[in-house]
């Protein structure tokens, strides 16, 4: 019954001879020859369905693109929309009635938004991608990571963090997207890293754009916020909190900070002028900061978490180690960005689900094998 079924469904969708998928994108004979060939071979249901996949995409994209009765939500267009940002951006953005694009060469862990299979650097399919699109949050990007680990080398990060971007912002012009969020990086002051220095030409890019077509554009520069359910970067939420404990950004945080800013696109004319820096929150106060342990190692933490001392000792974590926090006053005034996640919440989890932590979306990053 079921190879019966999708034989029906394989000759149903050949002898409509797809042309066009409703959107003015031909599917290709490549794509009819390979549904013949997987029937005739006596392929399996989900062999015929992995055939479909180019075309079941197209429809799923042309659907989307339609005006939905009763919607006033933003289409937006999320460049690496399955990595990690876009896994948590995506939700925040469906919960408030804006349809996510989630434009990526991997196909996302989580059922949300609308997943389209494609890369910046194909030009042709940002034209199409970008139609009907209300906004651009510009994120794909090799990042520091692939830079210390040494997964990618320095035309690997030429091609898709400048010309990538180069390519968005061009396509976004000429398809009359005038909104974009771009994500920068803390990192635009280490001018000698492949990362940095491809994270300051590529926000050359965009305030070109800003001043040469109008584009109202928001340059965000978060510091680090890789996730510690990202268990190819972080061994543990341990692991992660070690590196979060000199100070960093929650991804969540920095999700907020990417909904305020297109935000701030639909409602005001005026945009910054300035790469606007996101930060995480902080117990810890500026006169904290220049006076650290003035009573002696670790006293600081203690003023804070005397709670939690043994605790973290217990897993390695230095009390005495100072954080280092970035000046968020431009963010706050334009965004009113106001960051939730301190050491303090991350103490409460360690407490909670131990070295595990948290879950992650889709389950990621826990359980820890025992």
């Amino acid at each position: 019954m079921e190879d019966g079924l999708g034989a029906a469904n394989t000759r149903r969708v050949m002898s409509r001879r797809v042309e066009r998928v409703k959107r003015g994108v031909p599917v290709h004979d490549e794509t009819l020859m390979r549904l013949a060939s997987v029937h005739a071979i006596g392929a399996t249901t989900a062999q015929r369905w992995a055939a479909l996949q180019p075309v079941h995409e197209w429809r799923m994209f042309y659907n989307w693109t339609q005006p939905q009765p009763g919607s006033d939500g933003m289409k937006v267009l999320l460049t690496g929309g399955a990595g990690d940002l876009g896994t948590v951006l995506t939700p925040l953005l469906e919960a408030r009635g804006d349809t996510p694009l989630r434009l990526d060469i991997v196909p996302p862990t989580d059922p949300g938004g609308v997943y389209v299979a494609g890369s910046i650097l194909d030009r042709d399919g940002l034209a199409r991608w970008l139609a009907g699109m209300d906004s651009v949050v510009h994120m794909a990007a090799w990042h520091g990571i692939h830079e210390t680990t040494g997964a990618k080398d320095v035309y690997a990060f030429w091609d898709l963090n400048v010309t990538g971007t180069m390519n968005v912002f061009e396509a976004a012009h000429r398809a009359g997207v005038t909104q974009v969020v771009y994500l920068s990086s803390t990192s635009v002051r280490n001018h000698a890293s492949l990362y940095g220095h491809t994270k300051v030409l590529s926000e050359a890019i965009a305030q070109t754009y800003r001043t040469r077509h109008g584009m109202q554009v928001v340059i965000l520069r978060p510091r680090g916020f890789i996730p510690h359910w990202n268990r190819a970067v972080y061994a543990s939420f341990v692991a992660w909190l070690a590196w979060f404990w000199r100070g960093a950004v929650h991804i969540e945080d920095v999700a907020h900070a990417v909904v305020g800013s297109l935000d701030r696109l639909a409602t005001s004319a005026e945009v910054p002028p300035v790469a606007l820096v996101v930060d995480g929150a902080y117990e810890y106060t500026a006169a904290d900061l220049a006076a650290w342990d003035a009573e002696g190692p670790g006293s600081t933490f203690k003023r804070y978490y005397a709670p939690y001392e043994a605790l973290v000792r217990r897993y390695g974590l230095p009390p005495e180690a100072k954080p280092w926090c970035y000046d968020i006053a431009e963010t706050q005034h334009w965004l009113g960005y106001v960051p939730r996640y301190s050491l303090r919440q991350a103490l409460e989890e360690l407490v909670r689900y131990g070295p595990a932590g948290p879950p992650g979306p889709s389950g990621h990053g826990a359980p820890l094998p025992g």
